[in-house]
């Protein structure tokens, strides 16, 4: 009986931790489409390394902000092989207004 009682409470502090660490892990992502701006971009070009034998490409991108402004960065989205996308291709951009160096990249479906 206390046997049973035993791994009961282990298994329940088991799954307690496993969602408190998938929260930790995902909340972030999840809040920060809640408050960042959403604009429309475009891929303008693809840069390309060569890491431990493999090309890798990141795609550069161009949007404007809510205020106007062009806007540019080197994605941290990476591909193997050859470019995902070919230049051109719109995109979503989230962005932090407060941290605007605070950016993901939403692309579309293939």
């Amino acid at each position: 009986m206390m046997s049973e009682d035993y791994t009961l409470l282990l298994s329940v502090l088991c799954v307690v931790l496993v969602i408190g660490i998938l929260y930790w892990r995902l909340a972030p992502l999840i809040f920060f489409k809640r408050r960042a701006v959403k604009v429309e971009g475009e891929i303008t070009n693809w840069m390309s390394a060569q890491v431990k034998g493999e090309r890798i490409f990141k795609p550069l991108i161009r949007y404007h902000d809510a205020e106007g402004n062009e806007q540019s960065f080197a994605s941290e989205d990476q591909c193997k092989g050859e470019p995902a996308y070919p230049v051109g291709t719109r995109v979503m951009v989230f962005y932090n207004p407060k941290k605007p160096q605070e950016r993901q990249v939403e692309y579309p479906e293939k």
